[in-house]
């Protein structure tokens, strides 16, 4: 859908033999592990995990009113979205910053050319990026398509309020009005009123930021995750077992 119709029906034929080779296939959102199940694959869902320990304590803030894109500059993560959303009276004060690079970037550049509150930084390790991220009002993700995106998962342990896109994972990590925001995909319209609304009742932004990092400490440590890759490895051995004994 993303890509073409010729390249993606090619990777839909290959998909459906490579799941028959494999003994087990992980999958990080729910969604996927669903569609995969529908292929005839043995697939698990175990998502993806962050360590607490590797956040900064540091923050970056360059402007009194701060948001922040931090991903890949590529066509399903509809940074073009963003840009439009941003494009409004509403918002001229409020300063965006997109970390990252991609294909779309010459692309993305060109639409926010006349945006003096646009800012492209380029890419940055990813622990300076991460203190961005702790420095920002809220991130922003306004992806067409998802997994399950380990930004968020890094912006709730950072207390940063999220506002994603209703779609794939971040529909798995991000309850709406309970710890985070959630808006249509592919709708600037709604991104901007959401943006809007956010920044105007920080007090209710801390609440859902506070909601999300309680959920990510709960749910998403590696000792949790870890321990969910070993039950896979452990299903695989014991049906290995039981065909050779036959």
């Amino acid at each position: 859908s993303l890509y073409g119709k010729s390249l993606g029906a090619l990777a839909s034929v290959l998909e459906k033999k490579v799941i028959k080779w494999a003994n087990a296939i992980t999958t990080v959102s729910r969604l996927d592990q669903q569609y995969l199940k529908k292929l005839g694959a043995k697939a698990y869902h175990v998502p993806n995990a962050i360590n607490l320990e590797e956040m900064p304590n540091e923050e970056l803030r360059l402007y009194d009113k701060q948001a922040i894109y931090l991903g890949r500059l590529s066509k399903e993560k509809g940074v073009d979205v963003l840009i439009r959303a941003f494009m409004c009276k509403e918002l001229s004060d409020v300063h965006l910053l997109i970390l990252g690079k991609g294909p779309e970037e010459a692309y993305l550049r060109r639409l926010a050319s006349n945006q003096p509150n646009i800012h492209f930084i380029g890419e940055k390790p990813r622990y300076e990026a991460l203190k961005y991220v702790k420095g920002s009002d809220v991130l922003l993700l306004p992806s067409r398509r998802e997994g399950m995106p380990t930004t968020l998962l890094e912006a709730m342990a950072l207390k940063t309020p999220i506002i994603a896109s209703a779609v794939g994972g971040c529909l798995e990590l991000i309850e709406d009005g309970q710890n985070g925001i959630l808006v249509r995909p592919d709708d600037y319209v709604s991104l901007r009123q959401a943006v809007i609304s956010a920044l105007s009742d920080k007090d209710r932004m801390r609440k859902l930021a506070e909601r999300a990092y309680q959920h990510v400490i709960n749910e998403f440590s590696w000792e949790k995750v870890v321990k969910k890759y070993l039950q896979v490895y452990e299903l695989i051995l014991n049906e290995h077992s039981k065909a050779q004994s036959r």
